[in-house]
């Protein structure tokens, strides 16, 4: 809230000319008091309020569109190049996160070395 003074003599017209911005809706608060002093000094006053206009609003609309995924290849390379003939592997994945943190659930991808001909 803010306050200001004012001063004057008789017949005197006094108006706040100062822009302020107290946003959409609120309500503002005004209080007006006036004294005199004369032999028997009085004051009087009153108040009122007054509500802000609303901000305009416009029914504004919005599309989602997704993304098409990208087929991101990688290369896996082994520790060692000893494999069996006969044998059958399983290459597990996890732990992959996006930036949003949204995590990939485990992917397991079995496969088998075939026998030797």
């Amino acid at each position: 809230m803010q306050e200001q003074s004012f001063e004057f003599l008789y017949g005197y017209h006094v108006e706040f000319n100062q822009q302020m911005d107290w946003g959409a809706l609120n309500n503002v608060v005004t209080i007006v008091k006036a004294s005199n002093e004369v032999f028997c000094p009085n004051t009087t006053g009153a108040a009122f309020y007054f509500q802000t206009k609303d901000l305009p609003s416009h029914n504004l609309g919005a599309s989602i569109r997704a993304i098409p995924s990208v087929d991101l290849g990688a290369t896996i390379y082994p520790q060692s190049s000893f494999f069996f003939y006969g044998r059958t592997y399983v290459f597990k994945i996890s732990g992959v996160k996006d930036y949003a943190g949204n995590e990939m659930e485990e992917f397991n991808f079995t496969f088998t070395i075939e026998d030797k001909p």
